[in-house]
């Protein structure tokens, strides 16, 4: 039981973030915001070290 909750928490959230990388690429190409965010996440690692 504990199990299936977990996948339906798991589902809602991958459904939450889905909208709202929808909502912030707005009209953009999904290959050119996946570029952004993985550029984004680059420079982010780099930041880090």
């Amino acid at each position: 039981m504990a199990n299936s909750s977990k996948e339906q928490e798991r589902e809602e959230l991958h459904k939450a973030i889905w909208n709202i990388a929808n909502d912030l690429r707005g009209s953009v190409d999904g290959w050119d915001f996946k570029q952004y965010v993985r550029k984004c996440a680059q420079k982010s690692k780099d930041n880090v070290k």
